[in-house]
């Protein structure tokens, strides 16, 4: 398949993304794009953003929107881990919208793992094109823009429509179970995948029988408590090892996991350690991911000491 042949959103499309270790002293000299923006996130470090001639601090979940037509450039002070989005917009209302926020937006849990998705989902595509998987990104990538905020509190369009984030839980998470009711039993889960949770507790926290729960866990995700609290922490080991520089035995310990154990069960969910897992991501992570064969990535990154950035 040609990357042409690729459908793409009208309204907007993503062009490129990449995760980025920035090493401390290092950066990107100001620079301008003329007819795309870019939105960069970072997952762990600190730095700074100079735009329009003012300079913006950055730490560890932030995001910065860059406008076309806006001067900027990047220094990070630290061992700085980014998510880097550049990307075209042919609506001229979400041009709008979009303009008018401020530079660093108010980035929300749900759009943080939105993004990942994006990511992730970019990544997949690099490795395998599909051609309707760009339309799919460029249409995820487009929601999560549309609902950034300038503050928690929600903001309107250009047109006076408000734009809300979807409500979830306490811990940020989305638990698909098969009813829409609200699920308190998942959601106590999903809020201590640092520890192991057993059945007693659960039947001693919200006063049912252990069968009973058993089987309401079976109804409403497919299978068991235990199962379903696995799965969570997995996801957060996942997510870890891809978008964090925690090592693998840090990362067992915020699980509350010995990492024998750890490997075993990572080992046994995707079939390789998550040492072999990290390492396989290193051949992907810190490289371009180009969805349009037409988009040439122009910038100049400096470095005052070491290198500028992990390949």
């Amino acid at each position: 398949m040609r990357e042409d042949e690729a459908l793409r959103d009208p309204q907007l499309r993503l062009l490129w993304t990449a995760r980025i270790h920035y090493r401390p002293d290092t950066g990107v000299t100001g620079h301008v794009h003329e007819d795309y923006y870019q939105l960069l996130v970072v997952l762990e470090g600190e730095g700074t953003l100079t735009a329009g001639g003012t300079e913006y601090g950055l730490g560890a979940g932030d995001c910065c929107l860059i406008c076309p037509g806006v001067r900027h450039g990047f220094r990070f002070a630290a061992d700085t881990l980014t998510l880097d989005f550049k990307f075209a917009v042919g609506e001229p209302r979400i041009a709008r919208f979009l303009d008018r926020l401020p530079m660093r937006p108010f980035l929300s849990e749900d759009s943080l793992s939105g993004l990942k998705t994006i990511f992730r989902l970019s990544l997949a595509h690099r490795r395998n094109p599909r051609p309707l998987l760009p339309l799919r990104i460029d249409t995820l990538y487009k929601s999560v823009l549309l609902g950034f905020t300038d503050s928690p509190a929600g903001a309107r369009d250009a047109e006076g429509v408000e734009f809300r984030e979807p409500e979830t839980g306490a811990s940020g998470w989305r638990h698909e179970t098969r009813d829409d009711d609200p699920f308190p039993m998942a959601e106590y889960l999903a809020d201590r995948t640092n520890r192991q949770v057993t059945l007693r507790e659960l039947a001693e926290r919200f006063n049912f029988h252990p069968n009973y729960i058993v089987e309401l866990f079976r109804r409403r995700t497919g299978t068991t408590p235990i199962r379903y609290h696995q799965s969570l922490r997995l996801a957060k080991a996942k997510e870890a090892l891809e978008f964090t520089g925690s090592t693998v035995s840090e990362i067992a310990e915020t699980l509350g996991w010995s990492l024998p154990y750890f490997s075993r069960v990572f080992l046994q969910a995707e079939g390789m350690p998550p040492s072999a897992y990290r390492d396989d991501l290193k051949t992907a992570l810190g490289r371009d991911i180009v969805l349009e064969s037409s988009f040439v990535n122009d910038w100049r990154l400096f470095a005052e000491s070491g290198s500028v950035r992990d390949e």
